[in-house]
């Protein structure tokens, strides 16, 4: 089986005799939940939100601080793995 991440989406994919697929499928399951349906909180925070909830999403604006740094005009996006 392939390893690595999905060409187009980035989605994670299982490698052989890896342990704990879930983990990695489940991360998958939620990258596609977010990308085909995106709804953002916001897009004027420059900074994180403090508490994000898996499932958040924001529009990331210019001059963006801390994670977000460098990726002003994408979204950045919240699951149970993190940003």
């Amino acid at each position: 089986m392939p390893t690595g991440q999905s060409p187009r989406l980035a989605l994670p994919l299982l490698a052989a005799g890896q342990a704990q697929k879930e983990i990695t499928h489940n991360e998958a399951l939620s990258l596609l939940d977010l990308l085909t349906h995106p709804a953002v909180e916001s897009a004027e925070l420059t900074a994180p939100p403090a508490t994000p909830q898996a499932g958040q999403m924001w529009l990331v604006p210019d001059a963006p601080t801390g994670v977000w740094s460098g990726q002003a005009g994408r979204l950045a996006a919240m699951t149970e793995g993190g940003w």
